[in-house]
């Protein structure tokens, strides 16, 4: 991961393991397995990748959506990137 936004941590599994430097996975550990569709977005084979309705907390007090798009290159970003969105559906699904 290259560099997050504020606030993010906490829809992370595992707040401490979730940050720049660090490998996603630790802190959103429903990414593993899921490689190749990330591959897919990467490779332009797919246009998104997500996972809807995901719950943390122990009494799932928080509800999200993940999202996984390819930033391609340009003038300032002088290679592609995969960028996760993260969208809080808590009061949707309460």
């Amino acid at each position: 991961m290259l560099e997050t936004s504020e606030g993010a941590q906490r829809f992370a599994e595992q707040p401490q393991e979730f940050g720049a430097g660090k490998d996603v996975r630790l802190g959103f550990p429903e990414l593993i397995g899921s490689e190749n569709y990330l591959m897919a977005v990467f490779e332009g084979q797919r246009s998104i990748f997500e996972f809807v309705s995901l719950g943390r907390g122990d009494n799932n007090f928080l509800y999200f959506n993940l999202y996984v798009i390819l930033q391609e290159k340009t003038e300032d970003n002088l290679s592609d990137n995969l960028i996760i969105f993260l969208e809080d559906v808590t009061e949707r699904i309460i």
